[in-house]
């Protein structure tokens, strides 16, 4: 019997954890077989520092996490073309 209840008291805690949201970003580098990966809730604001790509500027992108995509929400950088690359003006 007390099998059972601990069996059940499993099944209980698992299905909590099943319908709760957890949200992972998982930064790769395609160069190194190196991976990270951060657990963020889905309201956290997250900041990805980079060289872009295009026009080789420093740029610093805020983003916040939606149910299936990132919602863009700021862009820091020096370069107007960066700005204009993203739809933004200085």
């Amino acid at each position: 019997m007390p099998l059972l209840a601990l069996m059940g008291l499993v099944i209980l805690a698992g299905g909590v954890f099943y319908f709760k949201d957890v949200t992972f970003l998982q930064l790769k580098n395609m160069d190194r077989p190196k991976t990270v990966q951060a657990q963020i809730h889905p309201s956290e604001t997250f900041s990805i520092f980079y060289v872009h790509s295009i026009y080789g500027c420093l740029s610093l992108k805020n983003s916040r996490p939606s149910r299936v995509r990132f919602v863009l929400k700021g862009v820091r950088t020096k370069s107007p073309a960066v700005m204009e690359y993203y739809g933004l003006m200085m």
